[in-house]
């Protein structure tokens, strides 16, 4: 997390991406991780990663959240 608190987008989305393989239900792992694509104005892969979240966590609290950024950012929503 330092290195998406610092910017270090790049970084950051390599080690979330291995942390996510270790751990797929790693729902704050993956948030970052499709924050960091974000940033890095890679927004399909955002988009994807967004998903993955409503996905596999449908009741999470975060996932109503990515739900109302998907249905303002997704024109597939």
């Amino acid at each position: 997390l330092n290195l998406y608190k610092t910017g270090k987008y790049e970084e950051a989305a390599e080690g979330l991406s291995a942390c996510i393989q270790a751990d797929p239900k790693n729902i704050n792992a993956c948030t970052y991780l499709a924050n960091c694509y974000f940033q890095m104005r890679k927004k399909n892969e955002a988009i994807v990663t967004y998903w993955y979240i409503v996905r596999n966590f449908p009741t999470n609290k975060r996932a109503f959240e990515i739900r109302e950024f998907l249905k303002r950012n997704d024109s597939q929503y």
